[in-house]
């Protein structure tokens, strides 16, 4: 049962009830009570402004009944809401009679429809695929090869894996500061195995004798080669030994773990750094929300979810992106493969593991949970997103100012008082902040104020080469007025400043090389750099270009990438305005033209781009490395 509690304003003129707009779903734009998690099953109230827009499915209409104490049990698909309606009017007295019943009733019905309609259905976000791409991406991604003229080897192609046997117990997550990590005790199931949702599946007792143990962080391919079902793609060609459809069907991932003792009576966040490229997420029988995107963080409140005592279990449902285009590899016969293709529709994700002039096609496509899974335990105010930047006045690299920043969020619905401490290699600063309840703010700790930021004769992190790569330890903690630490984190950073010289089109179609150092950029800026495809591809000299090649070939369009003819220029440009930004300085050399010099500390490096390797493809290659 959830306790929604609800202001109701009653006045001798009755307000205008909204109209439930027709049709199907909303959007992700909607109104929303949370984003993070399903509705608060605890203490927090939510009060409604009745005519305030939103939208209905007929899925989440409700019921409504009533009982004794003017509260009504809402019944709807999903979850059941117990509201409380409170009656305030001018002169204090209730309405009476019959028709105030039913207008009370007719409210609660609409603002506890209105709570029903935030409440996120499983699947409701999921997306789908671009059935007509306007654009290629990059790539025709519509060349279909033949299976003879896949690559060939002289070796037989012959899957010599052999299924492991399941591990008797796949561990538990490992407990790190405030943070419990699940870098162990996974399992994974091909979906279409399953009949059973992520309500049943995050409870205990699944039978999981069927399932793989899975590693995470990694891919669904990473699992299915460790655990002895394809052979390791990076010898020769197992790659084909690797079928397509892993890319076209879900998959679940599910851990059971007990919470450690220091856990009891805090705040509990559940947290994932990367999942490709959609997942669905269940916590002890309730849905908690999606996550879409290789490089989006989830994040959902369990304080109210978790299990002091006994088993907790966490259920993902992983689903690859919706464009995974077409398989085509780079052989003798075939020639090399388009780079990407339909994949690139996608948005941010691992747009290479659809096949690119160095890497073949990964079969998922990286789906899977790639990234650490925490379950962090902190007091009321937590440290978020903590942040280094490192300034040094070039070319003197004998001081550095060093700027922290941080966000600080109130979980509570109380006003919290503290401090935010810091300090690095016996540098030491500290800020009293207040926040209101749910507040979220930005703490700045600048050199102009704390002057023992500036830090002299630096140790300059250097590319491997140049000189060592120096690491700074920052420690930021959270202690409330009463002496407990609500909250810790700790991060490494290096000292350096990097520019870049390139050469850009200006807005009035010009082109100038120049040397763009973002941190001189001011935060309350815009933009420098326009890198949209229209700027660099689309502008007005490559459409001359590609219509000269149209006439040259007898009206015909060009098949090259992009569509356009050769010796087309994709020069990155600059927002309007932008022209005079104290980023931008004109380049000393100007030999390089259009090639671009990346800078360290003031120093040329020297950069050696192309083939990325097959390290990509299943996720293993660890930060250390």
């Amino acid at each position: 049962m959830i306790k929604l509690k609800t202001t109701v304003v009653v006045t001798n003129q009755l307000p205008t009830i909204p109209t439930l707009p027709a049709g199907e779903g909303r959007s992700e734009n909607s109104p929303k009570i949370s984003r993070i998690g399903p509705l608060n099953r605890h203490d927090h109230s939510s009060q409604q402004t009745i005519g305030q827009p939103f939208s209905l499915s007929q899925r989440e209409r409700a019921g409504v009944r009533e009982n004794r104490s003017n509260e009504y049990t809402v019944h709807g698909e999903g979850e059941s809401f117990e509201g409380r309606c409170h009656l305030i009017c001018g002169e204090g007295k209730l309405l009476a009679g019959q028709a105030s019943l039913a207008y009370l009733l007719i409210l609660c019905l609409v603002l506890v429809g209105i709570s029903t309609a935030t409440a996120e259905i499983p699947g409701e976000f999921r997306p789908q695929p671009v059935p007509h791409p306007t654009e290629k991406c990059g790539a025709t991604g519509d060349v279909v090869e033949p299976p003879d003229e896949l690559p060939v080897s002289r070796a037989p192609l012959v899957n010599t894996a052999h299924r492991k046997p399941k591990l008797t117990n796949p561990g538990q997550p490992a407990l790190r500061g405030n943070d419990l990590v699940f870098d162990a005790g996974w399992e994974m199931i091909d979906a279409p195995k399953l009949h059973v949702d992520g309500a049943a599946l995050s409870q205990p007792g699944v039978d999981t004798a069927d399932w793989y143990d899975a590693t995470v962080p990694g891919t669904v391919l990473t699992t299915l080669v460790n655990e002895g079902v394809y052979p390791d793609p990076y010898f020769g060609l197992n790659n084909r030994l690797t079928p397509e459809s892993l890319n076209k069907q879900d998959y679940w991932y599910r851990t059971e773990f007990t919470l450690p003792e220091n856990f009891s009576g805090r705040r509990l966040t559940l947290q994932f750094n990367g999942i490709n490229y959609y997942a669905e997420v269940w916590f002890n029988g309730q849905y908690l929300g999606h996550i879409t995107g290789a490089f989006i963080r989830g994040t959902f409140d369990v304080t109210g979810l978790a299990h002091a005592d006994g088993k907790n279990v966490l259920a993902v449902m992983i689903a690859p992106p919706p464009d995974p285009g077409l398989l085509s590899e780079e052989s003798v016969k075939f020639g090399p493969r388009l780079n990407g293709g339909k994949l690139c529709l996608d948005g941010p994700s691992f747009q290479c593991s659809e096949g690119w002039d160095w890497i073949p096609p990964i079969r998922d496509r990286d789906s899977g949970i790639w990234q650490d899974v925490t379950l962090r335990a902190t007091g009321p105010v937590t440290i978020e997103d903590p942040q280094v930047i490192t300034r040094l006045p070039l070319p003197d690299t004998s001081r550095a100012d060093v700027t922290v920043q941080t966000d600080l969020r109130n979980l509570s619905d109380a006003i919290q008082h503290g401090t935010l401490e810091g300090s690095f290699e016996g540098v030491q600063f500290e800020q009293p902040v207040t926040l209101q309840p749910g507040e979220t703010t930005n703490i700045c700790f600048d050199p102009k104020d704390f002057s023992q930021l500036t830090v002299q004769n630096p140790r300059l992190w250097w590319p491997n080469g140049y000189g060592n790569p120096e690491l700074y330890h920052l420690a930021l903690k959270f202690l409330s007025d009463n002496g407990d630490q609500s909250d810790h984190t700790a991060l490494r950073f290096g000292i350096r400043e990097m520019s870049y010289e390139f050469e850009v089109k200006k807005p009035d179609g010009s082109h100038e090389r120049v040397e763009y150092t973002p941190l001189l950029l001011p935060r309350s800026d815009k933009p420098v750099i326009d890198n949209r495809r229209y700027t660099m591809v689309y502008g007005p000299e490559n459409t001359a270009r590609r219509n000269a090649a149209i006439v040259a070939a007898g009206g015909k369009i060009p098949k090259t990438p992009f569509h356009w003819g050769q010796g087309q220029q994709t020069t990155p440009g600059l927002w309007p305005g932008m022209e005079d930004s104290p980023a931008l300085q004109p380049a000393t050399d100007t030999n390089m033209g259009m090639y671009l010099v990346i800078k360290v500390n003031g120093r040329r490096i020297e950069c050696i781009g192309g083939d990325w390797g097959m390290d990509d493809a299943m996720k293993q290659v660890s930060r250390e490395h």
